[in-house]
């Protein structure tokens, strides 16, 4: 019978397994971080996106309040909205205040502008839309809001002592700054992002190397102990000169099963019967 032998393991071979499985490992975690370091930046954008748009629109909220608090005033003294001649330095110092307003204007009830920030609007008549939105929500102390082609508008009626509406202010400011600085923060998270995500990733790699290379060491001195097992040679690994825990415990393995290897085989000192000497009964 012919005698089959096991290819002796190669160590280039171990070695790129070995390196193939850091390489995985690597990927993996990589993926993973990747993912997470990014789903957590997109959450705090929007977290930052909706908590900036609730600060911007509250600051100009009460910018809009005081404006129309000093105007109400005046109409309480029975004053007629277009006779007040502070308004237009009201409405000009409160937009020096924030150059991301565009402008601030106060209407009449048929939708004529009485004040405005730009002089040449006064006397020009709104878009319908608009003057139907400002005065549908002008009773009471309430202040709306609307989302225009390119600006947010947020406007409050104004009221006499009377509780009669004589118009209403209305302030836009501007979309395009919103959203650069949306887009300022966006690029900002990113940059961050990315550079966590590449620190993590060559801490991660060097770990798994180190980690795994101890592993695979073992592994490569287990494959050869075992392949010179199958060649009836005394095995390279022994309990004495395991470095590992799995060195150990292969090496206390295998030695039992040497043991039992030796058991089960039958002594050379012992003759075995023939059929010539087996007497026929």
């Amino acid at each position: 019978m012919a005698t089959v032998t096991a290819d002796e393991p190669a160590a280039g071979g171990d070695t790129r397994r070995g390196l193939s499985l850091v390489y995985k490992l690597s990927l993996a975690i990589c993926l993973v971080l990747a993912f997470a370091i990014g789903l957590s930046a997109l959450l705090n954008y929007f977290n930052f996106q909706k908590t900036y748009n609730d600060l911007v629109r509250s600051s100009y909220t009460v910018m809009l309040r005081d404006i129309g608090y000093s105007i109400q005033y005046g109409l309480g003294l029975g004053l007629s909205l277009a006779s007040m001649e502070n308004i237009p330095d009201l409405l000009e110092t409160a937009r020096a205040t924030a150059p991301n307003i565009r402008s601030i204007q106060v209407i009449a009830p048929d939708g004529e502008v009485l004040f405005h920030t730009e002089p040449e609007r006064v006397g020009t008549m709104v878009d319908h839309e608009l003057r139907n939105v400002a005065f549908r929500f002008a009773e009471g102390d309430e202040v709306w809001s609307q989302v225009a082609e390119q600006d947010y508008l947020i406007g409050l009626g104004l009221d006499n002592s009377f509780d009669r509406t004589e118009g209403a202010l209305i302030l836009a400011f501007s979309r395009a700054e919103t959203a650069s600085v949306y887009r300022r923060i966006l690029h900002q998270l990113l940059q961050q992002s990315v550079l966590v995500v590449l620190t993590f990733s060559v801490v991660s790699v060097l770990c798994v190397f180190l980690v795994l290379r101890r592993l695979t060491n073992s592994l490569r001195r287990i494959e050869r102990s075992l392949w010179q097992s199958t060649q009836g040679e005394p095995p390279v690994l022994t309990q004495a000169n395991a470095v590992s825990t799995l060195e150990r415990e292969f090496a206390a393995f295998e030695e039992t099963l040497q043991q039992a290897r030796e058991e089960l085989e039958p002594s050379p000192s012992v003759a075995r019967p023939t059929p010539e000497h087996t007497a026929p009964r």
